[in-house]
């Protein structure tokens, strides 16, 4: 079954998630961000042709968090391909890893290790952000302080030596990639930027802002489920079940939804809950996706009629 969508029932749906939540507090501040206004709260979604809806708040810029792990991964599919990519995961040690409670992700600290070339950092990053900034439509912005003090945490939480302890493997030099992730962690971006983001996941690899390709177009069904999985089994479930899109999170309050085929939902909202994740930002793409009947587990094709 197909159901068409206007531009009036997007921007309906958006505005509808923004006046339901706007004034709903949920969750504190990430301690490690000092600048987040906790009444910002901004929405926009975009297709795959480049339409763009917005409300709120979307100049204000948040740092990428985990969402930056997509783009490292959309570089290591283009390097290695699927079947590589599974055997290049290494041993998963996945509980072993969740009570060293780091402060990065795990799992963003094996996959920089593993983007060619190694031993070389400069050139290594110079990849990465290439491809983020290609998924991106434009260029993200450093947050210096949050950068400072991620990497602080590197050291000051002994990750390289954590993760020893367990078994972790990483491909490259394990304090050199865990500060190279923190310093994407630290980069920047406004909702318009996230949405591209997503919408060129959406868009199997072209950006709808740039009309360029970031990726192979036969990786963008794995990217998104990569995207999708990003996260313990027992939260995705629930996720999956009341929103019926895949998503990833950022510690400072940005989420992006790819919604294939249609495009991307990036809601911001700078107070997240223990699991460092925007309850608003959850529940504006909750919203949206349900008033516009988007759900990839669903047998409805949405598609949209200029």
């Amino acid at each position: 079954m197909i159901r068409k969508i206007s531009l009036t029932d997007l921007k309906k749906a958006v505005d509808g998630a923004y006046e339901e939540y706007k004034d709903i507090k949920k969750g504190e501040v990430d301690p490690r961000i000092t600048n987040a206004d906790v009444k910002k709260f901004g929405i926009t979604v975009m297709l795959t042709d480049g339409t763009t809806v917005s409300r709120g708040d979307t100049e204000v810029k948040a740092p990428l968090g985990d969402i930056a792990n997509v783009a490292v991964h959309a570089q290591l599919l283009q390097q290695y391909g699927v079947k590589a990519l599974i055997k290049k995961a290494g041993k998963t040690c996945g509980h072993k890893v969740r009570k060293l409670e780091l402060p990065i992700s795990a799992h963003g600290i094996r996959a920089v290790s593993a983007v060619e070339p190694q031993n070389d950092a400069d050139g290594k990053y110079e990849i990465i952000s290439s491809m983020l900034m290609a998924m991106l439509g434009s260029e993200p912005v450093l947050d210096d302080k949050l950068y400072e003090t991620l990497a602080a945490q590197v050291d000051s939480e002994d990750v390289v030596n954590k993760l020893a302890s367990v078994d972790y493997e990483v491909y490259d030099d394990t304090e050199t990639s865990a500060k190279m992730y923190a310093k994407l962690e630290a980069l920047t971006v406004d909702t318009e930027q996230a949405a591209a983001f997503g919408a060129t996941m959406a868009a199997d690899g072209v950006n709808p802002v740039t009309k360029e390709p970031a990726y192979d177009a036969k990786y963008a069904a794995a990217l998104t489920t990569i995207a999708g999985i990003n996260t313990r089994p027992d939260r995705l479930r629930r996720w999956f079940l009341k929103s019926g899109v895949p998503a990833v999170f950022s510690f400072g309050g940005m989420v992006v939804a790819v919604m294939p085929g249609l495009g991307a939902i990036a809601a911001y909202a700078p107070e997240v809950g223990k699991h460092g994740r925007s309850k608003k930002g959850a529940r504006a793409v909750r919203y949206i996706t349900e008033a516009i009947g988007y759900n990839i587990f669903g047998s409805t094709y949405v598609e949209y009629e200029k």
